[in-house]
């Protein structure tokens, strides 16, 4: 626009920018638009989109492009104290926000990390049932674990047997209820039965053993679809950890709940160290998961608080 007339609009001599240097002295006579401000760097008149007083040294950097009669400023940077904080421009300088600001934070790594990390502690945990784990090493470490045998069902629901504790068990007459499907001879929970008391033994982990089994009957349970299939046995022999004990109303035992994978089977001193190790290798992969879920919540909030910042200095066009 030419000061002298009308408002008029400029056209770029041509859309080369070029680098001019020195001080600004700002041109007090005529401003090309309400919201402009001209200032003179190498006698050349220069428009700002803002006054730049405040911002402007004795030397600058600045790169223009021309038009017929003036020169637009297309990008400035601005040292205070030999460190640079403004950066005025019509482009974004990723360079500068980074300087200012960090780089923003990716999370996608963390979040995939995050997923096989759960991945394999559920994996892990069915099959080792790692809270049973931390149970026998808790019990082990306190010395307050003791090692039982029964052969009689009564003896066993009036016992003081806890979780924590190892046991071996014989029993007659048993009632498979919840048998492994396509196993008769498997069980999860049976129904261990004498002359005046009953309850029930169910494995936290894999299966119990029946031997002689004397017949197979179906049981429809309630409105179910499904009918369940009860085995019956001669007995059942088994050992393991004791993971959960339930009493009914009268305080004997309800449900005597063992795991009964082979490392329970072994003496306590040879199964001690391998589930010792086995639990650090948990703790570490869960620690591992557990970091990357927290990184993947901080980092979008991070990048948020970061946009926000630039945001607010673009809202004055300062970047």
């Amino acid at each position: 626009m030419n000061p002298s007339s009308e408002k008029k609009k400029s056209s770029l001599v041509s859309r080369e920018v070029m680098l001019i240097s020195g001080s600004c002295v700002k041109q007090t006579k005529f401003s090309h638009t309400e919201n402009t401000c001209s200032y003179k760097i190498q006698n050349i008149d220069v428009v700002f989109p803002f006054n730049m007083d405040r911002y402007l040294t004795d030397y600058n950097e600045v790169e223009i492009a021309l038009t017929q009669n003036f020169a637009i400023a297309v990008d400035l940077d601005v040292d205070v104290d030999s460190k640079k904080i403004v950066h005025y421009g019509y482009d974004m300088s990723v360079t500068k926000e980074v300087e200012q600001f960090g780089p923003p934070k990716f999370w996608g790594r963390n979040l995939w990390l995050f997923l096989a990390g759960m991945f394999y502690l559920y994996a892990i945990n069915n099959q080792a049932k790692v809270s049973d784990n931390f149970l026998f090493a808790y019990h082990q470490y306190n010395h307050d674990s003791k090692s039982w045998f029964f052969d009689d069902p009564s003896k066993l629901v009036t016992s003081d047997i806890k979780s924590g504790d190892v046991v071996k068990l014989n029993f007659l007459d048993v009632s498979c209820e919840v048998p492994v499907k396509n196993k008769a001879d498997r069980c999860i929970e049976a129904l261990i039965q004498s002359a005046d008391t009953s309850f029930h033994l169910a494995s936290s982990s894999n299966y119990f053993l029946l031997h002689g089994l004397k017949e197979n009957t179906i049981s429809q349970s309630g409105e179910s679809e499904d009918p369940q299939s009860i085995v019956h046995a001669d007995h059942v022999t088994v050992s393991g950890f004791v993971s959960n004990v339930d009493y009914d109303a009268n305080h004997t035992i309800s449900t005597l709940t063992i795991n009964t994978q082979e490392l329970y089977q072994k003496d306590i001193s040879e199964n001690l160290l391998p589930i010792c190790v086995n639990l650090l290798l948990f703790l570490l992969l869960a620690s591992a998961t557990i970091f990357n879920g927290i990184m993947l919540l901080l980092k979008p909030i991070v990048n948020r608080i970061r946009n926000f910042k630039i945001k607010n200095i673009y809202t004055y066009r300062l970047l």
